[in-house]
């Protein structure tokens, strides 16, 4: 049985977006910035490179010379390798923002972003989380190829049942990770709330509570889709309004990386800058729901209770 409301839950990011407009403008000047400079950094150190790969993709040379491809996608990892680190850092620093709006809303200052051990354990459980989910990776990959080796003896018994157990297969693989994402999905707030790093404390405190935690994060991903739409929208209209529909459209679909000039048009600023703010407002939407799942299910303070209009509030 369930302890919380899933509409409740999913609505967690919309009311904290409604209750901190400051902090969700910083948030967007700080996303605006972080996209800015590791696009600069990207096209600064692989530009040529990323230029190269459109123009591949685009006259279909990609596929009648892969190994021009390859060297290109040679020239251009370097860079996005480095920038990982950095972009792990400020995932971290915004992941930490968003426990601390629940599980500590009286910490509001600084639009609740802090450099300290809360934002070096998220650091952590970023870097464990990614590490599980590349072995995971290994394992899907040697389950599919398991799995293709049997459907293909299978059909040369009878055709039908290689196919049976290639969608059976696939299906075993989707519902396993499912299961696991939901039942790891609070290890971030549980790691805030502890001040431990706990990648599998996730594990028994959603135990009996698959379907509502599902339920709510499907629920937040379907807002957070209809307000990216919405987002999306406005970027285009604005960009169109103040530039034309024609760059607006290149802006949107044939940027430009070959140089920093060429790249930061009049038109991809704006489009780019709109698009980059609209993540402060998903943000809360999806990552926030999770840290009020984990206050509701546990002991711990602040106690979670319902109030009038469906949202969740944490008692401070």
């Amino acid at each position: 049985m369930s302890q919380f409301s899933v509409s409740q839950m999913a609505m967690t990011g919309f009311r904290v977006v409604r209750e901190n407009p400051a902090a969700v403008a910083i948030w967007a000047v700080l996303q605006v910035a972080g996209t800015f400079l590791a696009t600069a950094a990207l096209i600064a150190g692989s530009g040529g490179a990323v230029a190269e790969l459109q123009a591949m993709a685009h006259d279909g040379s990609a596929s009648a010379d892969p190994t021009a491809m390859i060297a290109a996608l040679r020239r251009l990892a370097p860079v996005p390798l480095a920038l990982m680190p950095a972009g792990l850092l400020f995932n971290s620093v915004m992941a930490a923002a968003m426990n601390r709006v629940i599980l500590r809303p009286q910490d509001k200052a600084f639009a609740y972003l802090r450099i300290g051990g809360d934002e070096l354990r998220q650091f952590l459980l970023g870097l464990m989380a990614t590490l599980a989910a590349g072995g995971a990776y290994v394992a899907v990959v040697v389950a599919v190829i398991v799995a293709t080796i049997v459907a293909t003896l299978a059909a040369k018994v009878a055709a039908l049942l290689g196919v049976l157990v290639g969608v059976l297969s696939a299906l075993g693989i989707a519902t396993v990770s499912i299961v696991v994402a939901v039942r790891l999905s609070l290890a971030p707030a549980r790691t805030f709330a502890t001040g431990r790093v706990d990648l599998f404390g996730s594990w028994e405190i959603t135990r009996g509570h698959f379907w509502p935690i599902l339920g709510t994060h499907v629920l937040a991903v379907f807002l957070a889709m209809v307000v990216l739409a919405i987002c999306s929208m406005v970027s285009f209209s604005v960009t169109a309004i103040s530039t034309g529909l024609t760059p607006a459209s290149d802006a949107m679909l044939n940027a430009d990386y070959a140089t920093l000039a060429r790249f930061f048009t009049p038109a991809l600023v704006i489009y780019l800058g709109i698009n980059s703010a609209s993540t402060a407002l998903l943000l809360p939407v999806i990552s926030t729901p999770a840290a009020a799942i984990y206050a509701a299910l546990t002991a711990a303070p602040p106690p979670a209770r319902p109030v009038e209009g469906g949202t969740y509030v944490p008692v401070p």
